[in-house]
């Protein structure tokens, strides 16, 4: 296991590894200096045995940085970021107030005051308890004759929009990360077939509540009316985020699948 320790003042909300291309903002780190040490390393699975038991997987490389006083990265997690996250909730570290899971990485927001960095290289380390419960699945309805796109994209992947939104909608998405504005979940990945549509040129300025996009390997939802540059294929009635309450839909390690429905219904749920 190599461990990094790094010591930089970024912006808030910048610690995430930085995404595939297809993401509608890439976040930019500052020069780093690293440290390294040895040791094995593994991450947990939910692999065959009773309830509660102890399973592990061996991780190849991982490192952990901090970021100021109240950031620290685990890179490197490979597809384990959520477990990770489960298996460090779970543990209840002093100090840890909140794990976030991103593509293949996991950041920590510390209490600096009570976190103490030894206190998580054991987790690291050694296999510890995890949840067998599945990923909560979550269905969205989608009315496609809202796409703005939708005819671009299909002539992009030489598809009838048929045959494009049979595609689209018969896949079972994995919700990689949360960003760039608070509840929009970076989903993936295409069918192959629907992979490599380009952003646009020039982003929108505003794009509508609800719109579903596509770009690279991706697909996902703007939860309220914000800038973006991802092609519109569709929309959900579904309100995706309430800041208010505070809620959030879908969460990183979701599953998610688009159900196709008709304008009239669209009406109907938004109206309820």
């Amino acid at each position: 296991c190599r461990v990094s320790v790094v010591r930089a003042q970024v912006a808030p909300g910048r610690w995430a590894k930085s995404a595939p291309s297809s993401s509608p903002q890439s976040p930019r780190r500052q020069p780093r200096k690293t440290t390294f040490a040895k040791g094995p390393c593994f991450i947990l699975t939910q692999s065959a045995g009773p309830r509660g038991s102890r399973v592990a997987f061996p991780l190849q490389q991982m490192r952990t940085e901090r970021i100021g006083e109240r950031l620290i990265v685990i890179e490197d997690c490979g597809e384990q970021a959520v477990r990770l996250r489960d298996a460090i909730e779970a543990a209840a570290i002093p100090g840890v107030e909140e794990v976030v899971p991103c593509y293949e990485s996991v950041g920590l927001i510390v209490d600096p005051e009570r976190f103490e960095k030894p206190s998580l290289e054991p987790l690291l380390r050694a296999p510890l308890p995890v949840s067998r419960s599945e990923p909560k699945r979550v269905e969205v309805p989608v009315c496609y004759e809202l796409g703005e796109d939708l005819a671009e994209v299909c002539g992009i992947l030489g598809l009838s929009s048929g045959e494009f939104i049979w595609r689209h909608s018969n896949a079972v998405y994995r919700c990689f990360a949360v960003g760039f504005a608070p509840g929009f979940p970076y989903l993936g990945y295409v069918d192959p077939s629907l992979a490599g549509v380009p952003r646009l040129s020039s982003p929108r300025v505003r794009v509508p509540k609800g719109s579903v996009g596509i770009a690279g390997r991706q697909t996902g939802i703007y939860p309220d009316e914000l800038p973006g540059g991802w092609r519109l294929i569709g929309r959900t009635p579904l309100e995706i985020v309430n800041l208010e309450r505070p809620s959030f839909l879908i969460a990183p390690g979701d599953s998610v699948v688009f159900v196709p429905i008709p304008r009239r219904r669209f009406e109907e749920i938004a109206g309820a």
